[in-house]
């Protein structure tokens, strides 16, 4: 069950470095935090088990999951039931990137490839916060334009290297090394 911790806006908006992830306190403006906490207030932690489905191709994407731990996969499906995976989400990053293009249904599945905490944050109230906030748009795009060149090299390094160099970029990707 996903459940929304009491400070859960004062801990995502927390500067205490630990964690050598961005601070939500440099990437949120300080006129957007009110906007910033009335969206988190909407989401639900929770864990994630392996094979969960976060989309599935083809149809509206539900929700927005960010991912805290763990790994996600995106998948394209290249016949039948063969699928391919076209790149790794880990706690840096999040579904949903068509939603923040203004597209509502989702290109790939996606789904855990291994046990994973996430916020979750229905597409409703994501959309309205992408609506209402004039800086979650662009700073989500920048997210879009990393989440696209890494999906550029996964196909390159896929068509042209060796089984054991990709077999290493995807180590070194899923260890956060990458």
């Amino acid at each position: 069950m996903l459940v929304v911790p009491a400070d859960r806006c004062s801990r995502l908006l927390a500067d205490n470095g630990s964690s050598g992830r961005a601070s939500q306190e440099r990437i949120v403006a300080p006129h957007e935090r009110g906007r910033f906490c009335a969206l988190a207030a909407t989401s639900r932690e929770g864990i994630l088990e392996l094979c969960t489905p976060l989309e599935t191709a083809d149809r509206k994407i539900e929700a927005v999951y960010f991912l805290e731990s763990g790994l996600a996969s995106v998948v394209a499906k290249t016949s039948g039931k063969e699928e391919a995976e076209v790149v790794i989400i880990g706690f840096e990053g999040m579904n949903g990137s068509a939603l923040i293009m203004g597209y509502d249904q989702a290109n790939f599945d996606c789904y855990i490839q291994s046990t994973s905490e996430a916020s979750r944050i229905a597409t409703g109230p994501f959309l309205a916060a992408l609506e209402d906030s004039h800086t979650l748009r662009p700073f989500l795009l920048r997210y879009v334009q990393y989440f696209h060149v890494q999906t550029s090299y996964t196909a390159a390094i896929n068509a042209r290297q060796s089984l054991e160099v990709r077999l290493a970029r995807t180590a070194l990707s899923a260890t956060g090394l990458l």
